[in-house]
């Protein structure tokens, strides 16, 4: 029976992707306006850029995702203590942050919440056509964005904000419960004019827009909001009772699928598709506005941190243990943990994999 409800939608998924090809006159997937946030691609296409402009002082700085406009400006999103200093922009206390760069290496803005950044976590970005950036993560507590003070509801609550090129805060929105819910993934869907977040919530039931989540330990959840800060809806992943189970990253294509990808502890339901782990690894697993999630797969002794858009696949990294088998590849384990690299088709087989690391 999953079998054939796997090769049932393997087969919508390919008709899905020839009427899309048809439709607009492209071949699926290609990358959409938001430019892909993998640094890898980033240093080969933008090589002028210069390296040491973000300036760290002895204190604690972690940079933990950026994006690149179109018009080659970089949005960087993180976390400092005591203070950060770009150039000659600084951003005092401790606080998360977003910073802008131009393709000069000068800097446009440093961003902070008006009041209690202390209480905020940032965990992705992303870029929208014109110039405007998105930044997703957690509060832990209330903070202010601009004019907009976001009450802390409990424990972790989801959340995003926007600001415009000039880094005025343009909204803020949060979601959650007395429980943890977390994004940790961002993308925007040129396709729709939307933005796409991926992350987990961790036990209970919580609400976004007109959708009820029911969380039964960590659960995976990819949710939608509006380019103005509404609420669309969540979809939650599926049914999990894994201590670590979660998006951790997302790929767009031009057309609207969502490749979600993250991690899995313990075995899981995606849509009508189920999937084991033996020891722990990550998942993958593709998700349509219209037919819901397509399919998805898990791969032990593997953990996906990131994905884009390449042409007509996917490329995801990430890192490995052990020797592992991926598809028809076969990976060696060089030390104790070895770098990652593979690429998805539409339907989701394996069309590369390669690692590499160091003995020790």
């Amino acid at each position: 029976m999953a079998s054939a409800q796997r090769t049932t939608n393997a087969l919508l998924a390919a008709i899905l992707l020839l009427c899309a090809t048809l439709a607009i006159g492209v071949s699926p997937p290609q990358a959409a306006n938001s430019l892909t946030e993998d640094v890898t691609s980033y240093a080969l296409t933008a090589p002028s850029f210069p390296i040491g402009t973000v300036i760290e002082t002895n204190n604690f700085q972690a940079a933990r995702s950026l994006c690149y406009h179109q018009n080659n400006d970089v949005s960087i999103a993180g976390y400092h203590q005591n203070s950060l200093t770009i150039a000659n922009s600084t951003s005092g206390g401790n606080s998360a942050f977003v910073a802008r760069i131009d393709g000069g290496g000068d800097p446009v803005f440093i961003s902070t919440p008006s009041f209690n950044g202390e209480g905020v976590v940032f965990n992705d970005v992303t870029c929208l056509p014109g110039g405007d950036t998105v930044v997703v993560g957690l509060l832990t507590s209330s903070a202010t964005f601009g004019n907009t003070s976001l009450s802390h509801i409990g424990g972790e609550d989801m959340f995003a904000a926007m600001l415009d090129s000039n880094g005025t805060w343009v909204w803020a929105t949060t979601v959650g419960s007395t429980n943890d819910e977390v994004i940790l993934a961002v993308e925007y869907d040129a396709s729709a004019d939307l933005i796409r977040l991926g992350g987990y919530c961790d036990n209970g039931t919580f609400s976004i827009a007109n959708d009820s989540i029911s969380c039964s330990g960590k659960t995976p959840v990819l949710a939608t909001i509006l380019t103005n800060g509404t609420w669309v809806g969540a979809y939650a992943a599926g049914t999990s009772f894994g201590f670590s189970n979660k998006i951790t990253a997302l790929a767009v294509d031009a057309v609207g699928n969502v490749l979600a990808v993250g991690e899995i502890s313990e075995d899981m339901s995606i849509g009508n598709f189920n999937i084991t782990t033996s020891s722990g690894g990550s998942f993958y697993a593709l998700w349509n506005q219209t037919f819901g999630w397509l399919w998805a797969n898990a791969i032990d002794g593997v953990w996906l941190q990131d994905a884009v858009v390449n042409a007509n696949y996917f490329d995801v990294t990430g890192y490995y243990h052990g020797n592992v088998t991926i598809g028809s590849f076969n990976l060696t384990n060089n030390g104790d943990t070895d770098i990652f690299a593979g690429r998805i088709n539409f339907l989701g087989s394996w069309v590369a994999a390669n690692g590499t690391g160091m003995v020790g």
